[in-house]
């Protein structure tokens, strides 16, 4: 909060009888401005309006207020319908990709303290988020998430209450009353960005037209301020759920500016269904989209959200080429959902930004359900973020390097093309600075090698760097390869890190599949006989160390740590996961499910959430990989330690 800039102005008042509107303005100089998440501080000032008669105060309204300027312009590409918005955002007079989630009501019950907000929101801004999208379908949300976005710097992108349907039958009076109470809740908050009628219905329909006229005429009144979408999607946005290799988003919506809603189903971690769902229903599951699968689990399907061929299938092929998904345990099948989606999140992230200035925005659905449900999310119901959050979070970081792979598919003896692209959000230039990729066999062992020195522009920017080609081996069939790409400053810093997996598959000698998949966006194919990632990384072990360096209480159930992590051993410990045990929590941490190379150590900070704050006497910290045995670490909750020199 700014305090040491006041400023005071008095404005004379000559009022008639009734309603007064009163129009004043006043210039504030040097202002600290407010800025999204990742651009610089989003800097608050306090606003008190005092109403005086015969000097006396008669009235008085006081709210936190960010100084900005929001506006959208026109993206380079193509418009391709005859409705067309403006979709590139320009914040204090600087463009940026807009990096953002979409947001359903964060309880089902409602239980909504502030607290609960702070956890999540300021989960959203460790993730990079910019932009949050309240959902149509949901709830125009309590004042203090509004409260806590303008804190955080997190733009609202603020659907109205219409979904999915007619608005056709509903009192026009009402719902003015409704539109006009909330404009003037809501005007004064920095966060809101943008107004939308609500998501997914037609609003050029008669009934929904004269719904949405109401809308648009009171935003005009009643603030003129921000940008307005009818709908969405509409005006060059899209809502998109393909099943396909995501390599494909480059492709199919390289002439989109802008994409509201996408994303692949995973299963949260298999605790959260062991609390909630019988578990003697947790057998069988290699046959989930079996006709008899349904009456017999009852009480997981309860907890499936889009039961259907739209969603399952896809999730499980996803699944089939971490692990064999024949008949897997609740917890393969969990962690292999999630790695699945997370590596579908990561390249459809890193191909939609890749795409800019044509593209300017993402806005995955969705970063949290109201309850523990399998679905499409990034954080479950209890708080607590899946292994997409991660994949997600990394490629949001100020200054990503990315392999723009050509697809995730290929056949032994192929040339792999190796290109890389540095997406960078700063308005600062990066000079000097290396992108080095390494290829890898599935046993660790390096193939190819190269790097180049690249000069990163003033962002937002994409920087391309071309490193030349890799030939498959000839005998290289039904394996993974390890693609590790690297930008690093002029002092030889790490400032981001990407890793892939693809496949070479004897399945892509088939000429009618190779045909397929090289030409159309396919669904994802089922690995039913392998190769198996999960397996094949388990099989070359190394060995972490993890030592805690501080923690401290924040309040009555949350806690702070920060922690070394160093790899050993002799090969890259692999999907290296810090997490706590002992007890119910929820975590995040600045990064997880990573990479870490041999003799490499990180310092990662965490913070916890004790869902049973009278147990987490109990709890241990505890790091582990794929291809390492777990290290665990007792912590106290509720007493403070450091080891500063260690830190050191």
């Amino acid at each position: 909060m700014v305090n040491d800039d006041s400023l005071l102005h008095d404005f004379p008042l000559v009022v008639n009888h009734g309603l007064n509107w009163i129009k004043k303005t006043f210039s504030l100089n040097q202002p600290k401005l407010w800025w999204p998440n990742g651009l610089g501080e989003s800097n608050l000032y306090k606003a008190r309006l005092t109403l005086l008669q015969d000097g006396k105060e008669t009235d008085q309204l006081a709210f936190d207020y960010g100084i900005r300027t929001i506006e959208t312009v026109a993206t380079p590409g193509p418009q391709t319908s005859d409705r067309w918005e403006n979709w590139q955002f320009v914040v204090n007079g600087q463009k940026l990709f807009v990096k953002g989630v979409n947001w359903m009501p964060a309880d089902i019950l409602l239980d909504l303290p502030e607290e609960r907000y702070r956890w999540l929101l300021g989960m959203a801004k460790n993730a990079g988020v910019q932009m949050i999208r309240v959902w149509g379908g949901g709830l125009i949300e309590t004042e203090n998430f509004y409260k806590v976005c303008n804190e955080l710097g997190l733009m609202v992108w603020e659907d109205f209450p219409l979904g999915n349907q007619d608005a056709t039958h509903w009192p026009q009076d009402v719902w003015e009353a409704q539109v006009v109470q909330n404009l003037c809740r809501l005007r004064n908050h920095p966060a809101l960005a943008v107004y939308c009628g609500g998501n997914e219905f037609n609003p050029y329909s008669f009934g929904n037209s004269a719904i949405i006229g109401v809308l648009e005429r009171n935003i005009e009144i009643f603030d003129g301020t921000r940008a307005f979408r009818r709908t969405t999607p509409d005006g060059g946005s899209i809502h998109t759920y393909p099943d396909m290799d995501p390599i494909w988003y480059g492709k199919l919506f390289r002439t989109v500016p802008w994409i509201t809603e996408t994303g692949m189903h995973n299963i949260p971690e298999a605790g959260v269904f062991r609390e909630l769902v019988d578990n003697k229903e947790f057998v069988g599951l290699g046959n989930m989209w079996d006709k008899n699968f349904g009456p017999t689990h009852p009480e997981f399907i309860h907890h499936f959200v889009e039961y259907g061929p739209g969603r399952v299938p896809r999730m499980l092929s996803r699944a089939s080429h971490i692990t064999d998904i024949t008949n897997p345990t609740l917890e393969a099948l969990s962690e292999a959902s999630q790695i699945g989606a997370g590596e579908f999140y990561q390249v459809l992230s890193e191909k939609v930004q890749g795409n800019y200035p044509v593209t300017a925005g993402l806005m995955p659905w969705v970063y949290k359900r109201p309850w523990p449900v399998i679905a499409i999310q990034l954080v479950d119901g209890f708080g607590h973020p899946n292994a997409p959050y991660y994949f997600l979070k990394r490629t949001y970081e100020t200054t990503h390097v990315a392999i723009d792979v050509e697809r995730l598919l290929w056949a032994s003896g192929e040339t792999f093309p190796v290109k890389a692209k540095v997406t960078h959000a700063s308005t600062g230039e990066g000079k000097n600075l290396t992108v080095n990729v390494q290829i890898l066999d599935d046993h660790f062992k390096p193939l190819w090698q190269e790097k180049k020195l690249l000069d990163v522009q003033a962002g937002p920017s994409v920087n391309v760097a071309d490193l030349g080609n890799y030939t498959i081996p000839a005998g290289y069939k039904d394996r993974f390869l390890f693609v590790v790409s690297e930008l690093k400053d002029g002092g030889g810093k790490l400032v981001s890190r990407s890793v892939y997996w693809p496949r070479s598959l004897t399945k892509m000698e088939d000429a009618a599949f190779r045909e397929k998949y090289l030409t159309e966006s396919i669904p994802w194919p089922t690995l039913e006989k392998g190769p198996y990632l999960k397996p094949t990384v388990a099989s070359q072990q190394t060995k972490v160390k993890l030592e805690l360096l501080s923690q401290e209480s924040v309040g009555n159930d949350r806690s702070r740590v920060k922690v070394r992590i160093k790899n050993t051993g002799p090969l890259p410990a692999f999907l290296g996961k810090l997490d706590v045990e002992g007890t119910k929590r929820a975590l995040y941490a600045t990064d997880n499910f990573f990479w870490l190379a041999a003799g490499e150590e990180r310092i990662l900070e965490a913070e916890i959430l004790w869902r049973e704050p009278e147990k987490a006497g109990k709890a241990t910290l505890a790091f582990s990989a794929w291809n390492a045995a777990k290290e665990s670490v007792k912590i106290a909750p509720g007493k403070t330690a450091k080891k500063e020199a260690a830190m050191r």
